[in-house]
């Protein structure tokens, strides 16, 4: 009896799992209103973000550099 409640608990805990990962994959991500949307900086595009950086001095600013390695 104990082993077939593990492998429903297990089996349970992939499914949650399985729903989660759907759920952050597929699910598009929102901003606050008012705030401009999220951007990935390549070199081509640097210089748009430098402006919009440079223009925001009299507010705080927060920049979060994420590497997939």
């Amino acid at each position: 009896m104990p082993l077939k409640r593990a492998r429903w608990l297990l089996g349970l805990l992939l499914l949650l799992c399985m729903a989660g990962a759907g759920y952050y994959f597929l699910v598009s991500a929102r901003t606050p209103a008012g705030q401009p949307p999220l951007t990935s900086l390549h070199r081509s595009g640097f210089d748009g973000f430098e402006q919009v950086f440079d223009d925001a001095a009299n507010r705080i600013r927060v920049v979060v550099m994420l590497s997939p390695s």
